[in-house]
């Protein structure tokens, strides 16, 4: 009894463990850009980008079930804006972020071409 007691904590931990890694909200900011861009995901799964002086404002989706895990970006002001990334956690406080910017699809992999940025963004305390 008191082993499934103790087996049944250590899952529970370790769920609650991984799930503090792999939630994305929060304020990230782009590592061979700092200062200048910066993303804000929100608990209402609303998104802001911002660059420098620029801003925009998205609804977002991510499905943490899959692997890599896929943000769904919806831009506020004209809905017809989509755009597809994948996101993956170096560290609970390190993502590599790769964003198809045409809106046609998912992006097959984390390395950048002409129209898919890809970076790695470090969680701002």
């Amino acid at each position: 009894m008191k082993t499934k007691i103790l087996l049944t904590f250590c899952m529970v931990a370790l769920s609650w463990a991984i799930s503090a890694q792999t939630t994305i909200v929060g304020r990230w900011e782009v590592a061979d850009d700092s200062g200048q861009s910066k993303l804000q995901f929100n608990n209402d799964q609303t998104l802001l980008m911002t660059d420098g002086d620029e801003q925009l404002l998205f609804t977002y989706e991510a499905n943490y079930n899959s692997t890599p895990i896929k943000v769904f970006l919806t831009l506020i002001e004209n809905e017809e804006v989509k755009m597809y990334g994948i996101l993956e956690f170096i560290s609970e406080n390190q993502v590599r972020f790769c964003l198809d910017m045409t809106g046609s699809g998912y992006p097959d992999n984390f390395e950048p071409v002409e129209t898919v940025q890809s970076v790695i963004m470090n969680r701002m305390q």
